[in-house]
């Protein structure tokens, strides 16, 4: 059976933290929560890769939702794989989020689009090494 992945979850949340400095009041934050949902079952559990945004950082649940997450959902499974066509490739993933994008651009827009795009591709590296391990061994912590 192929890897694939099956869904991409977002949800924005506020952080919510009385912490302020001269830039940021934090009350007012946002952060982003992703879940990477693959077909991969490891003892009747789907393996999934999860992650947040940093702090500091405002959620860009907009950007992941109608752009990032569509695009890895409608790619071809096959072209998200590595060489041994057994596990993903970060940097194929990261190209299949990047079509149809505008190099550069505006400092708040790449900014943000960035901050997704990296958002998703570190979970992606952090995942791929969950689903190493999950092959490797005999169940996945939950």
């Amino acid at each position: 059976m192929s890897v694939r992945i099956v869904d991409v979850r977002e949800v924005t949340k506020p952080i919510a933290s009385p912490i302020r400095n001269a830039y940021i009041d934090f009350s007012k934050m946002t952060t982003s929560l992703v879940a990477v949902v693959t077909n991969v079952e490891r003892n009747g559990h789907r393996v999934v890769g999860y992650g947040f945004n940093s702090n500091g950082r405002y959620g860009q649940g907009g950007l992941i939702r109608e752009r990032f997450a569509p695009r890895l959902r409608e790619a071809d499974a096959a072209t998200l794989l590595d060489a041994t066509g057994e596990n993903f490739d970060p940097d194929r993933i990261w190209s299949a989020m990047m079509a149809n994008e505008k190099p550069g651009g505006p400092a708040g827009r790449s900014h943000s689009s960035c901050l997704s795009r990296g958002l998703i591709g570190l979970k992606v590296r952090l995942w791929r090494n969950l689903l190493r391990t999950a092959n490797d061994s005999a169940g996945v912590r939950r």
